[in-house]
């Protein structure tokens, strides 16, 4: 269960709306669908999850397409191979817009 903390948290270190953002680790998406409801375009990915739901079951190194952000609340210590991975969603993050 996602808190209201830790979701204040994570919008305040977004870009503005509707920015695309990829939830990392994303377990079962509650986090996800309230950053949608809050109007980001959100990709989730879990390699866990199940196939159907809002939560895609692929790892980071299958990423493909660009974001604005990316976040990762309590699962970056699952993700395996750490290196490997931060370089796949370095090539898939965006340069900040500046205004």
């Amino acid at each position: 269960m996602v808190t209201r903390e830790v979701e204040a948290f994570v919008k305040a270190a977004l870009p503005a709306p509707p920015a695309r953002v990829l939830e990392i680790g994303a377990g079962r998406g509650e986090l996800a669908v309230a950053l949608g409801e809050a109007g980001y375009a959100m990709t989730a990915v879990d390699p866990a999850a199940e196939h159907g739901g809002i939560v895609q079951p692929r790892s980071v190194l299958e990423l493909q397409g660009s974001f604005d952000a990316a976040v990762s609340v309590v699962a970056l210590h699952h993700i395996d191979p750490l290196a490997e991975s931060a370089s796949t969603l370095r090539r898939c993050l965006l340069p900040a817009r500046r205004g």
